[in-house]
């Protein structure tokens, strides 16, 4: 069980699906596909984002504004550079849910502070800073 509070951030697609699956069951589908392949659902849940959580910095709240298989899209009060490297994981009382990788595609200010989009997994290579 401690190595669970101890960040070691992996890609875990598991923990991906169970993530949308809560945004799911509680939230709506977004009926716009775009370019997207899978499914989001909008919903409020909180969020934890760290920039390496292994450091035990203090995570910062944020409020997600949607989740799919690809990433999600959270409301945060600070900007956060395009192609950053993050981690954020729901929250929970005990802090005991992982730490998911992810890089910021892109960074928008609006009436709620920035919205964030991010995609899981490691930036991909020859992606740029």
């Amino acid at each position: 069980m401690e190595q669970r509070k101890t960040a070691k951030a992996t890609f875990d697609k598991d923990e991906v699906r169970r993530l949308v699956t809560n945004a799911e069951s509680s939230g709506e589908h977004d009926t716009y596909a775009g370019k997207r392949n899978s499914i989001r659902f909008a919903e409020g849940m909180q969020l934890e984002v760290a920039d390496d959580p292994s450091k035990h910095s203090v995570p910062m709240a944020v409020t997600m504004h949607n989740a799919s298989d690809g990433g999600c899209a959270f409301w945060c009060k600070r900007k956060l550079e395009l192609r950053s490297r993050l981690f954020l994981r729901e929250f929970s009382a005990d802090n005991s849910l992982p730490w998911l990788p992810a890089h910021v595609t892109h960074c928008t200010q609006g009436i709620r502070g920035f919205l964030v989009g991010v995609s899981f997994g490691e930036r991909p290579q020859g992606s740029g800073a």
